[in-house]
């Protein structure tokens, strides 16, 4: 398809559950169609062999309908359906796409191979929430797998830090919502937490203050930073959440999470004045 000597084939991700209902995110169905077979069928379009990653103890109807790599590593997230496509197949350069990103479209995955590189073990696209790489949806070329296997013995297992250190090469995304993810139904259909955001963002419409943010655990994971400072019109706490999650790329629901202001625990309705120091906490705050 590129003229390339080794031959690019797709891998879809489907070993994953949603954290918020635990339901698996490769059975979410839209229009009749799960997001698994969504995904099969959009990276056909693309390259020429197509297969499907999942652990040794994912083996459902909907699975076995296409061919499958089983993970061959433990505690490695993504990685581990990865390196395990790479080991069965070192011939091949390969796409590889979560399944559960339902706005991914055959112009982002068109663009993608159109730009393969030789040069670079990795092509991904820069998240338009963060512009960090989005490792979920990217190319994982010859020299890839060595790379990625010197970071996780160093005790790196996150692809996107993988990617970050190594300089990947990075795209703009074609669309600023194709790589938003769902875990679910709800999600799914554009309503639920992903809605209740975007009423919270039209809603924040109050004077512009100056609020004096300060993340924890996964909140400074996608922040990047562990405090900064905000210009916003934000008129509650969790108005102001929601636009930092748009902005950071968060999927955390609000429900879940917690809030001081001013170091006194709070509610997502208080109101916010100019000057105020917000702390935001994860359902698991461990910084």
């Amino acid at each position: 398809m590129t003229g390339d000597t080794r031959p690019l084939w797709g891998l879809v991700l489907a070993g994953g559950r949603s954290r918020r209902m635990g339901s698996d995110k490769a059975l979410l169905e839209k229009g009749g169609q799960t997001q698994l077979a969504r995904s099969v069928e959009l990276l056909e379009r693309h390259v020429d062999r197509v297969f499907v990653s999942a652990r040794s103890d994912q083996s459902d109807e909907e699975r076995e309908r296409f061919p499958r790599i089983t993970d061959q590593y433990d505690d490695l997230g993504p990685l581990a359906g990865i390196l395990s496509a790479i080991d069965e197949y070192p011939e091949a350069d390969w796409v590889v796409l979560a399944c559960d990103l339902p706005n991914v479209d055959d112009d982002t995955i068109n663009r993608l191979v159109a730009r393969r590189r030789d040069a670079s073990p990795f092509l991904a696209y820069a998240s338009s929430h963060n512009g960090l790489p989005e490792p979920l949806c990217a190319i994982y070329a010859d020299g890839a797998d060595a790379i990625v296997r010197d970071h996780v013995a160093n005790g790196i297992k996150c692809p996107r830090k993988i990617m970050i250190r190594t300089e990947a090469a990075l795209l703009e995304q074609p669309h600023p919502s194709a790589l938003d993810n769902v875990n679910t139904p709800d999600d799914l259909e554009g309503s639920g937490a992903a809605k209740a955001m975007a009423h919270a963002l039209a809603d924040a419409e109050g004077p512009e203050k100056t609020v004096h943010v300060h993340y924890f655990a996964v909140f400074r994971e996608h922040a990047g930073v562990s405090e900064e400072t905000v210009e916003t019109r934000a008129s509650t706490a969790g108005q102001l959440f929601a636009s930092l999650a748009h902005r950071h790329g968060s999927a955390e629901p609000v429900g879940h999470c917690k809030v001081a202001i001013n170091d006194e625990m709070s509610d997502w309705d208080d109101e916010l004045a100019d000057g105020d120091k917000v702390l935001l906490f994860p359902p698991v705050a461990g910084g």
